[in-house]
């Protein structure tokens, strides 16, 4: 009776809210039509769209299948998963039992999961909150054990994995690095503080109250959700399914509609759940061991845009896309709900802002300030290799008045154009750029890997020591190599004049010396650099393997 009432409610107020436009609302919204009528198809997968103005629905249209198999249109009903936008209601709820007294932001985060290691200095709720704990990220942590994807992941499962690791990227506070570990461990702090499932708790706490009927937490692989579109991706004659079938949670894990994404944007200014305390502590932001402020933090990112602020987040995962955009100024939210793994979820947003805030006071569309293109010596200050993530360099060299980029060394490198001071675009088709923002002695010290509108990866400079390949005598690292932490093991043999590693469930590859006792892969691997530690009488005894943002991982030769 109790969520029957409220469904009913829930259905009343979307009646009430979606509003008939006034003239130039229509002109807006013909416009929006425009630009969103490439995805619409009777053959493809494509997006849903909802705009809210003032607190109310004022836009909602979908466009493209949610099942090409049965051929089922995109409806207002059709349910997404929208994966990393799902970070905000796990900090939202962390805030609600904050707000209870039942947990302090500044607990240490053992206090609610003892069975996790101690760290050098303690991991507290507000590491988490804002990236900043260190903790090794999860998903790499499933791939270096040979899951692969498609395979059934379950909270239980990953609280296990998480509490086995003894180490950690870096020390709480002294850097920021993008978390889906810390994220799925505030769901299970909500659990533990509440005694309620992270579903259970969220679903009575904010879905039921809000009326966002259509919103569920997928906290089990087997879990049926009706209506919930099938993802894809995109290949040469058509589309693939996707092989997607995760029960996360908290990181991810919310399977909803555009509308009832809505109702939860609306609540951040009508608090109809949530104190004014609550939302106080949604909008703190985080200052970084450099003194700077971090854009992302409590599952939002904060943007200064056309003359507003904004605060939005983005959610990839299995061929789903998102994107939620808040411009609280302007009394504007929108929400990007797709199924088909090509989409630019955040280039759609922000380019259906730009029409939407067109009409306010206060609009100043950014225009590229005025640059002298840098030739010749001046382009040395950025030549050099860059660390995105262990194993994985970009590397800048000069040639004549060219800046030249490539991946893993010099080798092939390709022109890139510059397009604003320290900017340069690597990647014209999802307009990626490597930006050079923080300098010393007159070179760069790190560069911004900046995706689009998505955010950015940042990687430092490091300095490479010169090395010959044609030295390494593969035969010395030949062995099984085990991981108590992973709790499996890694084969490398030696394959005619190459050393190759046989990874659990995954195709076997060779390996490529790039600094003395060090390799990477040379195809795809989660492994991104494996390197070896000797004993005293100089034999290889260990190795430490990392992979994106999961570094170091203890492997002894067995």
């Amino acid at each position: 009776m109790h969520r029957t009432f409220y469904a009913a409610v829930a259905a009343l107020m979307l009646i009430l809210t979606v509003v008939i436009p006034d003239t130039a609302q229509a002109d807006d919204f013909q416009k929006i039509d425009d630009y969103l009528s490439e995805w619409q198809s009777d053959d493809a997968p494509g997006l849903a769209v909802a705009i809210s103005k003032d607190g109310a629905t004022v836009y909602r249209r979908n466009f493209g299948l949610a099942n090409l198999e049965h051929r089922l249109p995109i409806e207002d009903h059709t349910r997404f998963h929208i994966a990393s936008v799902s970070k905000q209601f796990a900090a939202f709820a962390i805030m609600l039992l904050e707000a209870d007294g039942k947990l302090s932001l500044s607990d240490d985060i053992r206090k609610h999961l003892p069975e996790l290691h101690a760290s050098e200095v303690p991991v507290t709720i507000n590491h988490l909150l804002s990236h900043t704990g260190g903790l090794r990220e999860h998903n790499t942590l499933w791939g270096l054990m040979g899951s692969q994807d498609g395979d059934a992941r379950s909270p239980g499962q990953a609280v296990s994995l998480i509490e086995r690791q003894e180490g950690v990227n870096f020390r709480a506070g002294a850097a920021r690095e993008y978390s889906n570990t810390g994220y799925f461990l505030l769901a299970e702090i909500v659990a533990r503080v509440s005694g309620q499932s992270y579903a259970e708790f969220t679903q009575e706490r904010m879905f039921v109250p809000l009326g966002m009927a259509d919103t569920r937490m997928r906290d089990e692989v087997a879990t049926q959700i009706p209506y919930r579109a099938r993802s894809y991706f995109p290949q040469q004659d058509g589309f693939t399914n996707a092989n997607f079938d995760s029960a996360m949670i908290g990181s991810t894990g919310v399977i909803t509609t555009a509308e009832d994404m809505m109702i939860w944007a609306r609540n951040y200014d009508q608090k109809r759940v949530g104190s004014d305390a609550v939302f106080r502590n949604m909008a703190k932001r985080t200052y970084l061991a450099n003194g700077q402020l971090a854009i992302g933090a409590n599952g939002q990112e904060y943007r200064k845009y056309a003359g507003f602020d904004t605060w939005s987040h983005g959610g990839t995962t299995g061929g789903y896309k998102s994107f939620l955009l808040r411009i609280p100024e302007a009394k504007i939210s929108l929400m990007i709900l797709g199924n088909r793994g090509d989409l630019d979820s955040a280039k759609i947003a922000f380019a259906l802002a730009d029409i939407l805030l067109a009409g306010e006071p206060g609009f100043a569309k950014a225009e590229a300030p005025a640059f002298t293109k840098e030739t010749g010596a001046e382009l040395d200050k950025y030549v050099g290799d860059y660390e995105l993530f262990a194993g994985t360099f970009f590397t800048l060299a000069r040639n004549g008045d060219e800046l030249l980029f490539s991946v893993n060394g010099p080798e092939g490198g390709e022109p890139v154009q510059q397009v604003a001071k320290g900017s340069f675009l690597i990647g014209p088709a999802t307009n990626s750029s490597v930006d050079f923002v923080d300098f010393e002695g007159g070179r760069a010290t790190g560069l911004r890997y900046q995706i689009g509108l998505h955010g950015f990866i940042p990687a430092v400079r490091v300095e490479l020591t010169e090395f010959d390949p044609q030295t390494v005598e593969p035969a010395g690292y030949a062995g099984t190599y085990y991981s108590r932490e992973l709790q499996v093991a890694y084969v490398l043999k030696v394959v005619g004049e190459e050393l190759v590693l046989q990874e659990p469930r995954a195709s076997e590859v060779a390996l490529n010396a790039y600094q003395p006792d060090t390799f990477r892969p040379a195809g795809q691997s989660y492994v991104g650099r494996m390197k070896f530690i000797r004993g005293e009488g100089g034999a290889v005894t260990s190795v430490l393997v990392s992979g994106p943002l999961a570094n170091d991982i203890l492997f002894e030769k067995i």
